[in-house]
């Protein structure tokens, strides 16, 4: 899983750099759409869009909004990860399944050279897990899965899911885009155990 943990680990030093220019006034708008399309070509699939991220200043002439997003700057943290595992043939909601290797659309479009397809290797995916985003001066705990797979173009992160109140849901309104059933898990590697306790058990189940 070496390559999946360094793709994931440098993911995570981007988004930790990008979340810090979205409260930075000297960082130029240009400047930060031009990172976060870095990130979104670099890590993302398109399946993901592109909306992940946003500016979090006002009006810089506001020094009420000024020390807001310093403050808010400071609680920025790189995310940590707690493990990633290793499923095979999970099954996926039909949209996301049309970009996997040897869907319709993959057969119909494979030798167009007018068309520009990045699709998904579905034998294998890895679900990375990991923190908050931000420090909230609480026990460490769970935050998202990050589900990576391989390619046309690389590994990619396919879809995430939230931890909610103890439970993960779906990033999605719909099935349709998710991955609904990781498949059969054939290993993990483990990190650093979370300190919350839904997320410890969680952690703990396997």
């Amino acid at each position: 899983m070496g390559n999946i943990l360094k793709f994931i680990d440098k993911y995570l030093c981007s988004e930790n750099e990008l979340l810090l220019d979205s409260y930075d006034y000297n960082v130029s708008e240009e400047q930060f759409e031009i990172k976060e399309n870095i990130i979104y070509e670099n890590f993302h699939h398109s399946i993901l869009g592109n909306s992940l991220f946003c500016r979090q200043i006002d009006d810089e002439d506001d020094a009420y909004e000024v020390e807001l997003s310093s403050k808010s700057r400071e609680k920025i943290i790189k995310r940590t990860l707690f493990q990633i595992k290793h499923y095979q043939d999970p099954k996926m909601g039909d949209l996301l399944e049309r970009h996997c290797k040897g869907s319709w659309l993959d057969k119909e479009f494979k030798n167009d050279p007018d068309v520009t397809t990045n699709f998904i290797d579905s034998k294998n995916i890895w679900a990375c897990y990991v923190s908050h985003s931000e420090d909230f001066d609480k026990p460490l705990s769970y935050s998202r899965i990050y589900y990576v797979a391989n390619t046309e173009k690389g590994l990619k992160i396919i879809d995430y899911n939230r931890f909610v109140q103890g439970k993960w849901e779906h990033q999605a309104d719909t099935d349709v885009m998710d991955i609904i059933n990781p498949g059969t898990l054939i290993s993990v590697e483990k990190y650093q155990a979370p300190e919350e306790e839904m997320s410890l058990m969680d952690y703990n189940a396997e």
